[in-house]
């Protein structure tokens, strides 16, 4: 049995939502989604008011959502070396302190009753706990810091590290903003979209029964039909930090979703051979003609990727 593929992305809605009212507009009073329309009160020149008031707001939430990433990467930047100074500075307190390893919880450390050293995976807490590290280091005098030889042994300037740390603060608090600003404009874009794509589905489902027997016609209104025996499902996949892995079988005119934390970057076809798109976290690529094969890398040195795919079965 053949179903439609609704796009996932927004600009693919939109192109499809276009595609409809050129093709209904071009056939005029001879359109075959006319009688649907007006036993359901569609208007399409009223979706079309909706559907620009909608890319208003997806413009917005563009902008907010490269600001926002822009402030996520320089806050890993600025905060990736003195989250390790510090892990090693731990490490090193916990040999120095040996079976007292319960002294760590002074400098702000978290300790398991088998000395295992517990990190919060938060960004804001990981800073809070380098404030607190970072003040007991400074509340010795006489003697001085514990820390100093190791600091000294591995050219460590750690008021270089509260600097970066109090930069990598301002960053986070930026990105949360700018998050929150993309939520907001999401969801306003949504609640102006979201009516036109119940249309949309609508008008498509009623053309699929239409055509029932020539469910190709579809292709004239911008909706891609499947018509293999199975019903494709959504694939999720991780690749390790670093890692490059080919995925077959795509389904063209599903959507392609960054699931993870780090930048995904994909290529067309089975190789890296080409300009990849790289999908930052949270975003989604809409698979075009051409990608039912597809090759991604993780661009992170540290962390698993993360993305879920429509394929076949």
């Amino acid at each position: 049995m053949s179903r439609i593929i609704i796009p996932e992305t927004f600009l693919e809605q939109q192109a499809l939502f276009n595609k409809i009212l050129a093709k209904d507009t071009a056939d005029g009073s001879s359109s075959v989604i006319r009688p649907y329309m007006d036993e359901n009160d569609i208007v399409l020149s009223e979706d079309e008011t909706a559907a620009g008031d909608a890319a208003d707001h997806e413009a917005l939430r563009k902008e907010y959502t490269g600001k926002k990433e822009n402030q996520r990467q320089l806050r890993d930047i600025n905060f990736k070396t003195v989250f390790d100074n510090m892990k090693s500075g731990a490490q090193y307190l916990k040999k120095l302190y040996g079976k007292a390893y319960s002294k760590l919880a002074a400098w702000g450390f978290s300790v398991t009753v088998n000395g295992r050293i517990i990190y919060p995976a938060d960004v804001a807490e990981q800073i809070a706990l380098f404030n607190l590290y970072y003040a007991k280091h400074l509340s010795f005098t006489t003697p001085p810091s514990p820390l100093v030889p190791f600091l000294t042994a591995n050219e460590i300037d750690i008021t270089t590290d509260n600097t970066r740390a109090t930069a990598a603060a301002t960053n986070n608090t930026n990105f949360k903003s700018f998050a929150m600003q993309s939520e907001d404009q999401t969801e306003l874009r949504n609640n102006f979209w979201n009516p036109v794509m119940a249309n949309v589905t609508g008008i498509g489902q009623f053309l699929i029964k239409l055509y029932e027997k020539n469910p190709k016609a579809l292709g004239d209104w911008g909706f891609v039909v499947d018509s293999s025996p199975q019903k494709p499902k959504e694939r999720t996949s991780k690749l390790i930090a670093g890692a490059t892995g080919t995925f077959t079988g795509i389904i063209v005119g599903g959507t392609f979703t960054n699931l993870g934390t780090t930048d995904l970057q994909v290529y067309q076809g089975k190789s890296t051979s080409g300009t990849p798109t790289t999908v930052n976290p949270g975003e989604k690529l809409g698979m075009i003609k051409g990608y039912s094969n597809i090759t991604v890398v993780n661009t992170s040195s540290l962390n698993t990727g993360i993305f879920k795919v429509l394929a076949a079965r």
